[in-house]
């Protein structure tokens, strides 16, 4: 028997020299699950130096993207970013990872591989290999009619609430 599919929606963003990261996990409808979001992470000058141009992946996914994926109750059948970098996040969980984009990838981006392109938005994954790219397609299938550009607009209002609720702390 087919599962009801369960989407994760990993989101980073900037304010000013600090991140906020935020994961929402939707069923097939796009309903919530779960939601769980990090205070600001701002990174030291040292690792700033140290980790140079590196230094986007080790904050948004070693430290922003694996805590939230560390706090998801059960397993997702797919991972869902709305940054290029995302895609380093498949290294903390099981499911495939997939970057999801409005915009054409090309140039330096152009590694990615194009999974399939909707009226609204281009799907893409790091991997090429048979079997992952089955799990992606079979699990893009079973969520056709969602948009999944739309539940990261929902988690952008949602750290905006909770900051103004006082949830999120402001970066130092």
């Amino acid at each position: 028997m087919e599962t009801t599919p369960r989407l994760g929606f990993l989101t980073v963003q900037l304010e000013g020299a600090a991140a906020i990261g935020a994961l929402l996990v939707t069923n097939h409808w796009g309903r919530p699950l779960e939601f769980h979001v990090t205070q600001p992470v701002q990174p030291t000058k040292l690792q700033q130096i140290l980790y140079g141009p590196t230094l986007p992946i080790y904050l948004f996914c070693d430290i922003i993207g694996r805590a939230l994926l560390e706090k998801v109750e059960a397993p997702l059948n797919l991972l869902i970013t709305d940054f290029p970098e995302g895609l380093h996040c498949a290294t903390y969980t099981d499911s495939p990872t997939v970057y999801v984009s409005a915009e054409l990838e090309t140039g330096r981006k152009s590694n990615f591989t194009l999974v399939v392109e909707r009226s609204t938005c281009r799907i893409y994954t790091g991997q090429s290999n048979p079997e992952y790219m089955g799990r992606v397609s079979n699990t893009l299938q079973q969520v056709e009619n969602l948009d999944l550009l739309e539940p990261f607009d929902r988690i952008r209002e949602a750290i905006r609430e909770s900051r103004r609720l006082g949830v999120i702390s402001r970066a130092a």
